[in-house]
């Protein structure tokens, strides 16, 4: 299998390190963000059955993002980089 195969087989994505670094820290956001609102609605004694349910798959999702962000951090710095080399990305 050459190089170009093994880019394109199922269940392999290529990301640079730091834009999975910045898309977990986005995550964690919107994640903390929605923790923020739950826990207003339940002090403002919402109706359980009105408050949106976060699916068991994100917490599972976010993990994985993790794992892989922890990874190309220690890539990343194990180099002395704070970027992958390459042309420039927009990280906005």
């Amino acid at each position: 299998m050459c190089a170009a195969e093994e880019r394109l087989r199922r269940g392999w994505v290529s990301v640079r390190g730091e834009l999975l670094i910045c898309l977990e820290h986005e995550m964690k956001g919107v994640f903390w963000t929605l923790q923020k609102a739950l826990e207003m609605l339940r002090r403002l004694r919402a109706k359980p059955d009105e408050m949106p349910r976060l699916a068991p798959e994100a917490v599972h999702i976010l993990n994985n993002f993790s794992g892989y962000a922890r990874r190309a951090e220690s890539a990343l710095a194990r180099y002395g980089l704070q970027r992958a080399d390459g042309p420039p990305h927009e990280l906005s």
